[in-house]
């Protein structure tokens, strides 16, 4: 693994531990959206380290947005994929990096600093690694067979809508539960804990990283409509290749 990643990743984890356990309060970017200064902080040291390191390289954050380079290569920063677990008290939220170049993801790293689990991938490499050792995917085939996670919080509208859309999937799969972390849940997938994740508003910032690590793990990822996997899509959904013709079934 990068060194360069690799520091960084721990300096940006160093702090959002310290902030986690301290308690941090939070503001509203939009309704249901939050966001803390520790976003902010890890977003600006993320981009000041890479910056250094990567001179000429592009930036994409959740909080401060774009800043367009000159290599071609731009890196996709979600400072803190699952802010709410983050400000309630629950440790189950990650730094999300990825690194994009000429409409594909070459590299993906998802860091939970409380847990200390760094899941990374690389193109070249095509495999995926936590802390060092390859992952891969589930081997569950079936729906009734299935532990599936959805991307809601409690906001009627937005179960309501999972619920029309993949009723066949709550009512028959063995254990759903709803998980507010698109980036380490679909890591969670890829090393083979949950074998279906469904989010229909995951943003590029929280997927574009997990993606990758969770094809290289064997297992496949798609838009919210089940069609063909864009990283700059909002939605996925991701699942253990062998549930695939399932899923697509319902």
């Amino acid at each position: 693994m990068n060194k360069v990643i690799y520091n960084v990743l721990n300096e940006a984890g160093d702090i959002l531990k310290k902030k986690y356990l301290q308690g941090q309060s939070a503001h509203e970017k939009q309704r249901w959206e939050l966001v803390t200064e520790a976003d902010i902080q890890v977003e600006q040291l993320i981009k000041a380290r890479l910056g250094e390191a990567f001179n000429g390289d592009g930036f994409l954050g959740e909080e401060c947005g774009q800043q367009i380079g000159d290599s071609g290569r731009v890196w996709i920063i979600d400072p803190i994929d699952g802010t709410t677990n983050f400000v309630m008290g629950k440790p189950y939220f990650a730094i999300s990096l990825a690194l994009e170049l000429a409409g594909e993801i070459m590299e993906g790293y998802v860091y939970n600093p409380v847990s200390n689990e760094l899941y990374y991938s690389t193109k070249r490499l095509g495999v995926s690694f936590l802390n060092g050792e390859v992952i891969s995917v589930s081997q569950t085939a079936n729906v009734a067979d299935s532990l599936v996670a959805f991307g809601f919080s409690a906001k009627m509208t937005a179960i309501q809508r999972y619920y029309q859309d993949w009723q066949v999937l709550f009512d028959s799969c063995r254990k759903g539960v709803s998980w507010i972390a698109p980036a380490l849940t679909l890591c969670n997938v890829a090393r083979g804990r949950i074998d279906v994740f469904v989010d229909f508003g995951a943003s590029i910032h929280g997927h574009a990283a997990a993606s990758l690590i969770l094809k290289n793990a064997g297992g496949a990822v798609f838009n919210y409509d089940m069609t063909e996997y864009s990283y700059q899509s909002t939605g996925i959904i991701g699942c253990a290749s062998s549930m695939t013709d399932s899923l697509k079934g319902l």
